[in-house]
């Protein structure tokens, strides 16, 4: 009989599914996201108290193709108590890891930079500079070049920088008052760094990462963003 591995990972949505079985969205440190079916979850000792959101979980897993099926699960002493607007805020995470990421596609560094941003969250830390580091990074692992890399021409603070859906961002010699798709070189530097220490370098970057955002998500809609407003 073959040994079942068990795999870290926290539940980023789940559904009824059939009479008496779920299907879960889970984030994973070796697989990223994956889909899993719990049969009779209900009726598993541990599994209802154990299959909640914002806890770390140790899983293990079985099956061939997109949908595999829950064996075992466990819980950690690894937990993040969010209330009010900071649950609304780990459930956006939530929602765009599900809707993003593919399936079955590893990304560990992204892993690690969601359960710091949980930790964040259930801390006295802004809830606006942990979600535009959030999304800084969900942005990088979907491969868009946001912000500016090492290796592109370095950054000029006094410059300003247009937002090119498919493409990444580009200097830009003029700037409408109302754009929404710019972004000073300031701004860009303290998204670059995750330290805001000027005033409104946080809406500048929440303007310009929700662009990107819309733009990855491509109509899909984002029912918790709802819930932040």
């Amino acid at each position: 009989m073959s040994v079942l591995e068990i795999h870290q990972a926290v539940l980023l949505h789940r559904r009824e599914w059939r009479e008496s079985s779920a299907l879960l969205e889970m984030f994973s440190a070796t697989h990223g996201r994956i889909g899993v079916v719990a049969r009779g979850w209900r009726k598993r000792a541990g599994w209802a108290a154990s299959l909640q959101p914002f806890q770390l979980l140790s899983l293990s897993w079985s099956g061939r193709g997109e949908l595999q099926n829950l064996r075992a699960v466990e819980s950690s002493d690894q937990q993040w108590l969010l209330q009010g607007r900071r649950l609304y805020c780990g459930l956006y995470m939530n929602e765009l890891l599900y809707k993003l990421l593919p399936r079955q596609h590893p990304e560990p560094a992204m892993f690690e930079c969601y359960l710091r941003c949980l930790a964040q969250l259930a801390s006295q830390t802004p809830e606006a500079v942990t979600l535009r580091i959030f999304e800084k990074h969900l942005l990088l692992a979907l491969g868009v070049a946001l912000p500016l890399s090492a290796d592109d021409a370095q950054i000029d603070p006094a410059a300003y920088y247009r937002f090119v859906p498919g493409q990444g961002l580009e200097l830009t010699a003029t700037v409408a008052s109302n754009s929404t798709d710019c972004i000073s070189g300031d701004a860009l530097l303290a998204l670059q760094n995750e330290q805001f220490t000027a005033p409104g370098q946080l809406a500048a970057c929440r303007r310009l990462l929700r662009l990107a955002l819309l733009t990855e998500l491509d109509g899909k809609p984002l029912h918790s963003y709802n819930l932040l407003q």
